[in-house]
C-alpha cells in the first residue's frame, strides 16, 4: 500500500473505522505534564489514530484533565483501573481495546515530535513492517532538550532487516523501551506478545521479543521521528521502583520463547546482552552489585543451566565463561571492566585479536568504558598498548592503566603502528589520524558494527 505525500493529514477516525494507529498511554497522578502531552498528540500532522488512555487509579486531576480533552476529541478512550495495577497491566489492559493497523506507546510525561505518526506510519506502511525503530531524544521538566543529537540504534538505518542477521553489538543498541517503536498489531497478537508484570524493565520482553521474531524491521534516523522522553524528579511515574534483578528476569523470559521457537542465533544475542545488562547495572552502585553477585551465585546461574541444559556450556565457551565471573569477589571490583566490548572481543570465534602480530607498537585513544574493556581483555590476551591518548584535556597526566595518558597531537611524532580508537564520536580527531602516514587505524565502534560477530 503506497501512502500519497499529500495525505499529510488523513481523515479523522471515527469509533466505528479502524484507525492508521492506536496510542497506549497509561498514567498515574500525571497532571503536571499530560496537558502538555495531549497538546502534543492533538498537534500531531497525522490524524487517524485512537489514544486509548488508562488511569492506574490516580489521586491528582490527571483524569479530570483528559476527560476535558474528550470533550473537543472524540479519538481519545478513557478508562480507569478498579486498583492499582502498575505499568505493564496498564498497558495490556490498553492493548486488548486497540484497533489500529499499528500501535504506539506513549507516558504521560513524554512527547513524539509534530509528524512523528505521520511519517512513521508511512515508512511501515509502505514497507510492510512489524516493527520500525526511531530515535528518541531527553528532555527536561521544561521540555528543553537535554541531548544535541537522538539517541538510536547502531543498525544500519532505512533497511529492512531480520534479527538472525545483527551482530551482538548492533542488538545490544537496540532500545528496550516501547515508546521508540511503532508496531504492526496484527504481529503483536499473532505472536501472543504483552507486557511483563515487572515495577521496572516491563517493556523489554515485549520490545526485543518484537525484534527477535520478526523479519521486517527497519531501523531510521530522521529527526522528524522523534520520541521525547522527560527527565524529571517527580514521583508520579507510573513505574517509580527500580529493581536490579529485572532484566535478569526480562532476558531470562526472552530466552525462555527463543528456546521453545529454536532461535539459535538469537539465543546467542540475548544470553551475550543479559551479561551485559547484569553488569551494566552492578555499575550503578554497590547495593545493586551486591544483589545481583549474591543473586547470581545462589540461584541465577542454576536456573540457567536448568533452563538452557547442554547450550549453557556452549554458549560459556563461546563467550569465554560469562557467568562463572560472578564466583569471583565483587570486592575486587572485576564488573567494573566488563560491558558489550569484552563480550564481543572474549568470543572464542572473534578474530579482533589476530589484527596485529606480537612486534607491533599499538596505542589506544579514549579512557571511558569501552577503553577499559579493550584495556581489561587485552590484560588476558597478553597483549600489550604502549600509550593511551585521550582528547580530553582534563586527563592528560593522569596515570590510566599503569602509564600516563598523553595528548592525542602527540601521536603524530611517537613511533605508532597501530592505534585503536575506543571513541564512539571519533569526527574530531579523524583528520590528524589520517593525516598520519603508515598507521592503521582501527575505529573500535565502526569495526563492532560492521563485523558479524557469529
Amino acid at each position: 500500500m503506497k501512502l500519497e505525500e499529500k495525505e499529510r493529514k488523513p481523515k479523522m477516525c471515527s469509533f466505528f473505522s479502524r484507525p492508521g494507529i492506536s496510542i497506549v498511554m497509561p498514567f498515574y497522578n500525571g497532571e503536571l505534564y499530560i496537558k502538555d502531552t495531549l497538546e502534543c498528540l492533538r498537534k500531531q500532522s497525522f490524524e487517524d489514530f485512537e489514544l486509548i488512555c488508562v488511569d492506574d487509579c490516580s489521586s491528582d486531576n490527571s483524569y479530570r484533565i483528559i476527560e476535558e480533552f474528550q470533550i473537543t476529541d472524540k479519538r481519545i478512550r478513557l478508562l480507569r483501573n478498579e486498583s492499582r495495577q502498575g505499568a505493564a497491566r496498564s498497558r495490556n489492559i490498553g492493548l486488548k481495546l486497540c484497533r489500529g493497523e499499528y500501535l504506539s506507546f506513549l507516558d504521560a510525561d513524554d512527547l513524539f515530535s509534530e509528524r512523528m505518526l505521520e511519517k512513521s506510519y508511512r515508512l511501515a506502511v509502505e514497507n510492510e513492517l512489524d516493527v520500525l525503530e526511531f530515535g528518541y531524544r531527553r528532555i527536561d521538566e521544561n521540555g528543553l532538550f537535554l541531548d544535541e543529537i537522538q539517541r538510536v540504534s547502531d543498525v544500519e538505518k532505512g533497511k529492512i532487516v531480520s534479527s538472525k542477521y545483527l551482530s551482538l553489538y548492533q542488538f545490544y543498541s537496540i532500545s528496550t523501551n516501547a515508546w521508540s517503536k511503532l508496531f504492526r498489531r496484527s504481529f503483536i497478537v499473532d505472536q501472543e506478545l504483552e507486557f511483563q508484570d515487572l515495577d521496572s524493565s516491563n517493556d523489554v520482553f515485549f520490545s526485543l521479543s518484537s525484534i527477535c521474531f520478526s523479519n521486517r524491521v527497519m531501523f531510521i534516523n530522521d529527526t522528524d521521528i522523534e520520541a521525547r522522553y522527560r527527565v524529571h524528579k517527580s514521583n508520579n511515574r507510573i513505574t517509580n521502583n527500580r529493581n536490579p534483578l529485572n532484566d535478569y528476569r526480562a532476558y531470562r523470559r526472552i530466552l525462555e520463547r527463543l528456546l521453545k521457537e529454536e532461535k539459535q542465533n538469537e539465543i546467542e544475542l540475548v544470553y551475550g546482552v543479559l551479561y551485559a545488562r547484569l553488569v551494566g547495572v552492578m555499575k550503578e552502585n554497590t547495593s545493586f552489585a551486591e544483589i545481583i553477585g549474591q543473586f547470581m551465585r545462589d540461584s541465577g546461574i542454576r536456573e540457567l543451566q536448568d533452563m538452557l541444559e547442554e547450550r549453557f556450556d556452549y554458549l560459556e565457551s563461546l563467550y569465554g565463561g560469562l557467568f562463572e565471573r560472578f564466583s569471583q569477589n565483587l570486592e575486587n571490583g572485576w564488573y567494573r571492566n566488563e560491558g558489550i566490548v569484552s563480550v564481543i572481543l572474549r568470543n572464542s570465534d572473534h578474530d579482533f585479536w589476530t589484527q596485529w602480530s606480537d612486534d607491533q607498537r599499538v596505542a589506544i585513544i579514549g579512557t571511558g568504558s569501552y577503553s577499559r574493556q579493550v584495556l581489561q581483555i587485552a590484560n588476558e590476551k597478553k597483549k600489550e598498548f604502549i600509550y593511551v591518548y585521550d582528547d580530553n584535556e582534563k586527563n592528560i597526566g593522569k596515570e590510566y592503566w599503569g602509564t600516563s595518558i598523553r595528548e592525542l597531537d602527540s601521536i603524530v611524532n611517537d613511533d605508532v603502528d597501530m592505534v585503536i580508537v575506543t571513541l564512539k564520536e571519533y569526527n574530531k580527531i579523524k583528520k590528524i589520524l589520517d593525516g598520519i602516514e603508515n598507521l592503521r587505524v582501527i575505529y573500535l565502534s565502526e569495526y563492532l558494527n560492521n563485523e558479524r560477530n557469529y
